[in-house]
């Protein structure tokens, strides 16, 4: 192996003219490019930031929009007290003629002679008293054909 023996500059020399201009040109050089660059991803995240704002708009905008057209919804429940006013028929097998239904279509149980049903005054659907009840309690509609028993709603 041959080595090459080149002289290296002392290290505390100071620079020739023509190098140190270069060597100051390349740092403005690099300040600029890096200005450029901290510049660019600046406007990156502010635009990120606006278009981020924008679409958070929009989404609000739209839910109140979706939230505004929805109907309201009857889950609210009868009072006891509109409750104690519907009324209430004694089951007789083949008395009651209007009495088609033989059972209850919550429960699917048969009505039994001398059980009380609940008869709907706008629909005429009769159910067991326990599973209408509980019914009630979280709807004001009829379970059959979803009419509204309040008169402030539609039917």
């Amino acid at each position: 192996m041959r080595r090459l023996d080149i002289p290296l500059p002392p290290e505390s020399a100071p620079l020739a003219p023509s190098q140190s201009r270069v060597h100051a040109a390349s740092s403005a050089n690099f300040d600029s490019n890096m200005v450029i660059i901290l510049a660019a991803l600046l406007c990156a995240l502010i635009c990120a930031v606006g278009i981020n704002s924008i679409v958070r708009c929009m989404l609000r905008c739209c839910h109140r929009r979706i939230t505004l057209t929805r109907p309201p919804k009857e889950q609210n429940g009868l009072k006891k007290r509109e409750l104690r006013k519907l009324p209430v028929e004694v089951y007789i097998k083949g008395g009651n003629e209007d009495m088609e239904l033989t059972e209850c279509p919550i429960c699917l149980s048969e009505f039994t002679v001398g059980e009380g049903c609940r008869v709907l005054p706008i629909c005429q659907h009769r159910f067991h008293k326990r599973c209408i009840d509980k019914w009630f309690g979280s709807h004001s509609t009829c379970p059959t054909c979803r009419r509204s028993l309040c008169p402030d709603q539609p039917k």
